[in-house]
């Protein structure tokens, strides 16, 4: 019991993380993206 709740927390902490990541890198695409198209 005590087992499956670490390797859920484990999961969880790695999925917030891929999220944060995947967040960062599209909120820095959208900032260039928006700074190509205006020149």
């Amino acid at each position: 019991m005590i087992i499956k709740l670490i390797i859920l927390g484990i999961f969880c902490i790695i999925g917030f993380g891929v999220a944060y990541c995947i967040g960062q890198y599209n909120t820095k695409t959208n900032i260039e993206c928006e700074e190509g198209g205006e020149e």
